[in-house]
């Protein structure tokens, strides 16, 4: 292998994204498939987002360790919150999308709106979250020689 031909791109666009019936989700002007493009779990801020992962779940062990001498269950509301937790997290790893609307108008992305779209269409965020850890996908294609 010669290491002066690995390149290693930060960002990677994914497409294929299909509803949890099957059905490809294609961008309703265009008719191509919708597409998210995302920083990969080497740059930077994928391991910034897994910092602030290790610290909020560091924070909840220890509340868990005061609360230790109930036996409580864990509520509804906590896990909406791990949910909306996880989907900021991956808010914070979407760098541009194509095909998504909201009103007819294209949905500008930013980290509110792409956590909107991961909490609503969980299977959008699974999809994400795959190629994020599929380390081949932010490799540049290397001419076969």
């Amino acid at each position: 292998m010669d290491l002066s031909k690995v390149k290693v791109k930060d960002t990677t666009i994914i497409s294929g994204f299909k509803y949890p019936s099957g059905d490809l989700i294609i961008d309703e002007k265009t008719k191509k498939p919708v597409t998210i493009e995302v920083y990969g779990s080497d740059s930077v801020e994928f391991q910034t987002m897994i910092a602030n992962r290790a610290r909020r779940d560091q924070l909840r062990a220890k509340a868990t360790a005061r609360d230790a001498n109930e036996d409580r269950e864990v509520t509804v509301s906590e896990v909406d919150a791990a949910k909306q937790a996880s989907a900021i997290d991956y808010a914070r790893c979407t760098v541009a999308w194509t095909g998504f609307y909201e009103e007819g108008k294209p949905l500008e992305c930013t980290q509110e709106n792409a956590a909107r779209l991961y909490t609503s269409a969980p299977y959008i965020k699974r999809r994400v979250d795959a190629v994020i850890g599929d380390q081949s996908a932010f490799f540049e294609k290397q001419p076969v020689s």
